[in-house]
């Protein structure tokens, strides 16, 4: 178990790092001091992505690993909201995506790259990780800016 859990340390650092180094990331939210427009971007107002390219089996579950940062507004605004969710999901019966088992649900600090990890028990299936941000600038709502992971088939005796 520890030499799993320091594999999986060295493999989570090393992607950091290269996602930092080659500026890979995940979807991006832009603002100008106008408001956001498409037209008119003049900065980065909000990034977020997964830690792994699809979901992660650590048994007796499956984990989803993420990230996110949001800036503030060089003038400040008390408006400003950044929400997040975070969820694993598992294509159901009927060939939709089902959110499974423990979502993450919280307000991002701006300035702040927060991580964030969802779980779910480990069931046959095909599974994806599943991010969204959506908030207000200067009262006006921004997003969803959604984030999606690459999918991962599952069998049982991968959940042993």
């Amino acid at each position: 178990m520890l030499r799993n859990s320091i594999s999986r340390l060295s493999v989570t650092a090393a992607v950091l790092g290269a996602m930092l180094v080659s500026g890979a990331g995940g979807n991006v939210a832009n603002g100008s001091p106008g408001g956001p427009l498409v037209t008119d971007v003049r900065r980065q107002l909000c990034d977020n992505g997964f830690i792994f390219t699809k979901p992660t089996i650590v048994p007796p579950g499956l984990h989803a690993d993420a990230w996110a940062k949001c800036d503030m507004p060089r003038d400040g605004d008390p408006g400003l909201t950044h929400d997040y969710y975070m969820s694993l999901q598992r294509i159901d019966n009927s060939g939709q995506w089902d959110s499974v088992g423990q979502h993450v649900r919280t307000r991002l600090v701006p300035w702040s790259r927060q991580t964030h990890t969802a779980t779910a028990p480990c069931v046959p299936g095909t599974w994806r990780m599943y991010a969204q941000v959506v908030g207000t600038i200067q009262g006006r709502p921004y997003g969803p800016i959604e984030t999606i992971s690459g999918t991962r088939d599952v069998s049982a005796d991968d959940c042993k």
